[in-house]
């Protein structure tokens, strides 16, 4: 594939993703910290865990595959990895810092993408085991990340009605 067809399909998967996730900060810009942090039955999760979820699976699927070091912290990392869910409310300070990550962490991905330090890459066995779809470089793993952020934002959409 020619270089600018990869760079034009790389700008606009992010693109997609800041998107998704500016769409997402609209929708619960009026909630409070109460219904960020609630868990309505029958769901396992809540609306501030599932953005704070797409940031780890963003690190996890770009960075921690490329054996890059990662843009968060592991305590904004592990508890939200998939097959976790909320050990506790967040405080509104905690929830801010979550937003703000929300849309920085896509922004610079795209800085590093145009740095190129995104080499290798070890595609997690999770994803090809459950969805049977193999991750194979950095533009792989930025698509399967506009999916997933869009599965995430209908979750918050349905968790935001309850």
């Amino acid at each position: 594939m020619p270089a600018k067809s990869f760079d034009n399909i790389m700008n606009k998967s992010l693109e997609i993703v800041i998107a998704f996730r500016r769409i997402l900060l609209t929708e619960i810009e009026e909630l409070s910290v109460e219904k960020l942090n609630q868990i309505p039955a029958p769901f396992s999760n809540n609306i501030i865990w599932n953005l704070a979820h797409m940031n780890a699976v963003l690190q996890a699927l770009c960075y921690r595959a490329s054996n890059v070091p990662m843009r968060i912290e592991e305590s904004d990392f592990l508890p939200y990895l998939p097959g976790t869910k909320p050990e506790r409310d967040l405080d509104a300070a905690e929830i801010e810092r979550i937003k703000k990550q929300f849309i920085e962490l896509p922004q610079l991905l795209a800085e590093d993408i145009e740095k190129g330090i995104f080499v290798t890459y070890q595609m997690p066995a999770r994803v090809e085991k459950r969805y049977g779809i193999k991750i194979e470089n950095i533009q792989d793993a930025v698509t399967y990340t506009a999916y997933h952020d869009s599965t995430h934002l209908s979750a918050v959409k349905m968790l935001k009605r309850m």
